[in-house]
């Protein structure tokens, strides 16, 4: 369980540390509605084509480390597997990472 707080917490920290910039918009009101559409946009298609796996337990509360070890690592790899996805769809719509 203290390993899924660490990737989590790791996780959220890394997410937070990006912004979303476009040289397409003059207008900054312009470029956050676009954000924000593009942002929906690429978070649905990231969710269809690497939707959560519910086989397997993100909760566990029964102390099995071998068994949650391996569920963290699956879930790791599936919401990093979402998280490029999106990027993808982000940067094929002309938004760059900073």
């Amino acid at each position: 369980m203290k390993i899924a707080t660490a990737l989590v917490c790791l996780l959220l920290l890394t997410a937070c540390g990006h912004r979303w910039g476009s040289d397409q918009y003059a207008d900054s009101a312009e470029a956050k509605r676009a954000l924000a559409s593009t942002k929906k946009l690429c978070q649905d298609y990231a969710q269809e084509m690497q939707a959560l796996n519910y086989g397997f337990n993100r909760y566990s509360r029964v102390d099995q480390p071998l068994e949650d070890m391996a569920n963290t690592m699956h879930n790791w790899v599936e919401d990093q597997s979402r998280q490029d996805l999106f990027t993808s769809c982000m940067q094929d719509h002309g938004w760059k990472r900073y």
